[in-house]
């Protein structure tokens, strides 16, 4: 479907834009509190224990969150979210150099906590587009512009506003929060949204069988994900250019980026659950070949080619997802999603870790054999799956 038919549908061009602010804190801040944490106490220790607080809080906090909106809506939610999270991101900004290492690693829980999960919430508000190929289009483009956001907020954010002031740059952050939140939940289709009868009792998304599925498979690829990236900075250090890390990061984002805008415009597959299995499968096989170097000059052209497995592998799982979902729960689901990647990527990038001091190569390696294993999983679902679409 083209982009741009795409945006002029109602209830796409505002919320994803208003969402696309809301969002850029949360790709740098990771980051920001390292930076801001360690010059505050001289201590990278404290710096890592204050950015663990913040994905901690945003870990728990997020699948809650989606509940909430599912039961009472995004403005009642998402609002008083931005409050906490932008309110906590000053607190921090103000906090003296010297101050109790407690106090920052303290004020990073709310900041995680806080972090409105319009990602979700977006995503939720798409599944209702009449037309799959319209949801299938939605859905990729978010794929494509995350990507890019993930490019851009580290490097703007902390690197550029953050490398002049930390504290300008949590300010920053505090203002996008609430500008975007607050210009998502005024869009017209976000007030029109209504919450809708819970059928997955106390347990939610995961009461479907197929959820939980796919949010098994959803870890599996964020571990892979995560061992790549410390496998391109374990093969740029072992070369001894460990500057090339973050251009060649950027060249596998960009990969990424390219293949999410290519599935936006292709039709849906009519065999969603195959075409699931066979993505991941493409991802495996692509990024094997990762492993046959590691001179960043060599990695330089493998890397864009891998990330273009990425985005459309996710795109599939994504989709399916809003489907599965019992209804009332999709916000929620997708809350899960989020977490289950992030889970994915933290254990892949600790174990990435610990192989690469064996070898370079082996990171690449765990890739092939984790998104082996997630495609895997879907096969042996895949009717399942089917019957999820077909529904």
């Amino acid at each position: 479907m083209p982009l741009r038919e795409l945006l002029r549908l109602p209830g796409v061009a505002g919320p994803f834009a208003a969402s696309i602010v809301g969002r850029l804190p949360m790709t740098a801040m990771g980051l920001l509190l390292i930076l801001h944490v360690e010059a505050l106490s001289g201590r990278i220790a404290v710096a890592g224990l204050a950015a663990g607080a913040y994905a901690a809080g945003l870990a728990v906090g997020a699948p809650l969150l989606g509940r909430l909106i599912d039961r009472h809506g995004p403005a009642a939610v998402l609002v008083p979210c931005a409050a906490l999270g932008a309110s906590a991101c000053l607190a921090l900004a103000a906090t003296p150099p010297g101050a109790p290492a407690e106090a920052a690693v303290a004020l990073a829980v709310p900041i995680g906590v806080g972090m409105p999960p319009l990602g979700s919430t977006l995503r939720a508000l798409w599944t209702e587009l009449p037309d799959p190929a319209q949801r299938h289009a939605a859905f990729a483009l978010d794929s494509a512009v995350v990507e890019a956001l993930f490019v851009v907020g580290p490097v703007a954010v902390a690197g550029g506003l953050g490398a002049w002031s930390t504290r300008a740059a949590f300010a920053v952050c505090a203002a996008a929060l609430v500008a975007g939140t607050v210009g998502y939940v005024v869009q017209p289709a976000v007030r029109a949204w209504r919450a809708q009868p819970c059928e997955g009792g106390l347990a939610g998304p995961l009461a479907a069988p197929v959820v939980r599925v796919l949010l098994v498979v959803l870890l599996l690829l964020g571990a892979g994900l995560g061992a790549v990236e410390v496998g391109i900075a374990a093969a740029a250090t072992a070369d001894g250019h460990r500057g090339w890390a973050g251009p060649l990061l950027g060249l596998w984002g960009l990969g990424s980026m390219v293949g999410a805008l290519l599935v936006a415009r292709r039709p849906p597959p009519a065999d969603r659950s195959r075409t699931l299995v066979r993505r991941i499968a493409a991802l495996a096989a692509v990024h094997a070949l990762l492993a046959a170097t590691t001179a960043p000059l060599l990695l330089a052209p493998l890397l864009p080619a891998a990330g273009l497995t990425i985005a459309p592998a996710l795109n599939a799982v994504f989709v399916t997802l809003g489907e599965a979902a019992p209804r009332g729960t999709v916000t929620e689901a997708f809350t899960w999603a989020t977490c289950a990647i992030s889970a994915g990527v933290a254990a892949g990038s600790a174990l990435g870790g610990a192989v690469a001091e064996a070898s370079p190569h082996a990171p690449f390696l765990l890739v092939v054999a984790l998104g082996a294993l997630a495609a895997g999983v879907g096969a042996r679902r895949r009717t399942a799956i089917a019957a999820v679409q077909a529904s």
